[in-house]
């Protein structure tokens, strides 16, 4: 199992912006910034391409506009808010397309869970599915 932790508030996905008949990736800028740490900390790991297990954690920012008492109260439940827990888990399928897999479809099971932290940031495991799959059948 590889562990990865990227720095900073999650990103959730957004659509493709539009400019006439032309389509553009309007989060080249964050994902090329998330790309930046994995490349980092993968440190020339080559991407999977078997089937493999995602388990993310997404540790959103407390408004700075909470009050202490409403901060700490945060901190001991789920996060329910914007952004959506699936359009975070989208952002991060596509942003490590042929870094640390070779594509998303690859992504057989996903555990995720977003909640609230001081320390705002993103980690998630990979675990390769394949070699389980195997070691089940013998």
């Amino acid at each position: 199992m590889i562990v990865y932790e990227i720095p900073g508030p999650p990103v959730s996905w957004q659509r493709a912006g539009r400019s006439g008949k032309r389509t553009f990736d309007t989060q080249k800028g964050k994902k090329d910034v998330q790309r930046w740490h994995i490349k980092s900390l993968a440190n020339g790991l080559f991407p999977a391409f078997r089937a493999i297990k995602l388990v993310v954690e997404y540790h959103m920012p407390i408004p700075k506009s909470y009050s202490k008492r409403r901060a700490k109260e945060c901190l001991l439940g789920p996060h329910s808010k914007k952004p959506d827990l699936s359009n975070l888990i989208k952002f991060t399928e596509d942003a490590f397309i042929g870094l640390l897999w070779s594509d998303d479809a690859i992504i057989t099971e996903i555990e995720a869970k977003k909640f609230y932290s001081d320390n705002p940031k993103t980690v998630f495991k990979i675990e390769c599915m394949a070699d389980k799959y195997f070691k089940e059948m013998k």
